[in-house]
């Protein structure tokens, strides 16, 4: 039985509503980021850092006085500023499921 983890459907839809915010980009660029940023995430997840565009973080959770929580941030073009970061917690934005292997 092999594992993989994926985004969680609610970090993607926020995802999503946060891209639509561009209006400067089409539908298909939208949709197109959307894609890339994912499939950037769940790379980097599934222990493939080095093959993604993202940069792994360590951090400390708001209720914890020590560092307990990997991040996965990913640098997405933006109209706004030269680059806008989005970030994915491992343990809480994440779920594993089981793939055919």
């Amino acid at each position: 039985m092999k594992f993989e983890r994926k985004l969680k459907k609610e970090f993607i839809d926020a995802l999503e509503r946060f891209i639509d915010l561009d209006q400067y980009m089409d539908p298909l660029e939208k949709k197109q980021l959307l894609k890339y940023a994912v499939s950037q995430f769940e790379l980097a997840a599934n222990g493939k850092l080095k093959d993604s565009n993202c940069t792994l973080y360590l951090a400390a959770s708001a209720d914890s006085q020590y560092l307990n929580a990997f991040y996965y941030v990913l640098e997405i073009p933006s109209r706004y500023s030269s680059k806008a970061r989005i970030g994915a917690e491992l343990s809480h934005n994440f779920e594993l499921v089981t793939v055919q292997g």
